[in-house]
């Protein structure tokens, strides 16, 4: 080749011939060393589905109460902002059928498998009869001063949580607080009047 190159006559068609010729010849090249075979393509493997939550519940409920500091010396403030995981007894309602589950924390975490529809949440404790539970809860005497019938039943009928599940797949967590006073614990219709310790 590079005798024709020195060559007399038209040596620059001859290179340019040459040159175009080399670039065709190594661009196939290229093009034919790049081709994949479908036998040689590689195929990523699927994904491993990830597992969000235990499957044997898809409601969560946590629920922190409140312990008031109730006299004594100053207090810190662990004793200003003490709290504990609640751990009574909780009743679930299914309002499409009137159905009941109680319900107890694991831990201080209450957990529970529910179908689709809407549901409601209280404590235990005003799973009974009004006249019942206003007898339980109302207290006379020295240092307090009781709240009215109306209030009684506000309290008693009150939720935690009203809430719906649309499907099993997905999670609700549900999270809220209860609150307390000195001497009266949770009862929002009984005052204390009495002294505190000094």
């Amino acid at each position: 080749m590079v005798a024709v190159l020195l060559r007399k006559g038209k040596p620059m068609n001859v290179i340019f011939y040459f040159i175009t010729t080399s670039v065709v010849l190594f661009s196939c090249t290229l093009n034919k060393v790049n081709e994949t075979t479908p036998s040689e393509k590689t195929v990523d493997p699927p994904s491993e589905p990830v597992e969000i939550f235990n499957k044997d519940y898809n409601v969560q409920i946590k629920i922190t109460e409140y312990i008031p500091y109730c006299g004594g010396a100053a207090p810190g403030p662990d004793q200003l902002n003490n709290s504990v995981s609640y751990t009574g007894k909780l009743i679930v309602t299914n309002l499409s059928d009137d159905t009941q589950t109680e319900l107890l924390p694991n831990a201080g975490v209450y957990q529970i498998q529910l179908r689709p529809g809407a549901y409601t949440i209280k404590e235990a404790y005003k799973n009974l009869p009004f006249t019942e539970f206003m007898a339980q809860n109302q207290r006379s005497g020295m240092y307090y001063m009781d709240g009215t019938e109306e209030c009684y039943k506000k309290w008693w009928q009150s939720n935690l949580f009203e809430f719906e599940v649309t499907d099993i797949d997905t999670l609700i967590n549900l999270e809220t607080s209860i609150g307390s006073s000195c001497f009266t614990g949770t009862n929002p219709c009984l005052q204390y009047t009495g002294p505190y310790p000094p």
